[in-house]
């Protein structure tokens, strides 16, 4: 909640310009967090928890390939490391 709180300080009265850059910026964090052969999980379709292993970081989604073998490209920000 302290975490919120800072956020909500930092951007106030920040620009468009400004708020879209730190969204870029907090984007490409989360994406370089990621390298391939990582351990990750997520909620898939219909709510049901798939895991698997990090293929190839694109530069918009994760490629992952599930335990159960399909593959998937998922958004970095849905991802949680294992």
């Amino acid at each position: 909640m302290a975490d919120l709180a800072k956020f909500m300080d930092a951007i106030k009265g920040a620009t468009v310009s400004e708020l879209h850059t730190f969204r870029e910026l907090l984007e490409r964090q989360l994406k370089v967090s990621f390298k391939a052969g990582d351990k990750v999980s997520f909620v898939g379709k219909y709510g049901k928890v798939e895991t698997g292993r990090v293929v190839k970081v694109n530069r918009r989604l994760v490629a992952v390939k599930t335990t159960s073998g399909s593959n998937w490209r998922v958004h970095p920000s849905l991802l949680t490391k294992i």
